[in-house]
C-alpha cells in the first residue's frame, strides 16, 4: 500500500486539581506531536500524573507544560517501563520517575525538574536542572529528596 502522511498528535489535558492518566502502552511523541497540559480556568491549579507501562519517548515538542512548574507534571515509568528518551527540541518541565528504565538524552534535550532512572546516557548538548520546588512535594513513590549535586 502507498505511504500516507499521518497528522501530528495534538492532545490537550485540561482541568483543575489532580488528574491521573494510566497509559497501558507507551508515550511515543515525535516531531510536532505534543500533549499540552493547561488549567481550565486562569488562576486554577492543574497537576497531571502519567503512569506509563511501556517506553517514554519525548522527541520534538513532547509534553508542553505552559505554566512551567515542574511540580505540576509528573511521569511515572512503571516497573515494566524499559526506557526514557528525550531529544530534539523537547524542553520538559516536570518530574520523571522511572527507576527501572535506561534514559537517553540527546540533541538539545532540556529537563527542568528531575529525572530518576536506572542509568542515563547523555549525548551532545543536554541540560538537566533540578527544580528545588520538587523537594517540597513530599515522598514520590516512597522516596524523598535529601540532597542533590549540580555539575
Amino acid at each position: 500500500p502507498p505511504a500516507r502522511e499521518v497528522p501530528p498528535l495534538q492532545t490537550r489535558v485540561t482541568g483543575s486539581g489532580t488528574i491521573r492518566i494510566y497509559v497501558a502502552g507507551a508515550i511515543d511523541l515525535g516531531g510536532s506531536d505534543e500533549i499540552t497540559v493547561t488549567p481550565s480556568q486562569p488562576g486554577s491549579v492543574l497537576k497531571v500524573e502519567f503512569y506509563v507501562r511501556d517506553k517514554i519517548e519525548l522527541l520534538g515538542n513532547g509534553i508542553v507544560n505552559p505554566d512551567q512548574k515542574a511540580t505540576d507534571l509528573k511521569l511515572y515509568g512503571l516497573p515494566t517501563c524499559p526506557s526514557v528518551q528525550i531529544s530534539g527540541t523537547a524542553d520538559f518541565k516536570g518530574a520523571i520517575y522511572a527507576p527501572n528504565a535506561t534514559a537517553t538524552l540527546n540533541g538539545g534535550a532540556v529537563i527542568d525538574g528531575s529525572l530518576v532512572c536506572a542509568s542515563i546516557n547523555a549525548v551532545g548538548t543536554v541540560d538537566v536542572h533540578y527544580d528545588e520546588a520538587l523537594a517540597n512535594e513530599g515522598n514520590i513513590m516512597g522516596w524523598s529528596t535529601v540532597r542533590w549535586r549540580e555539575y
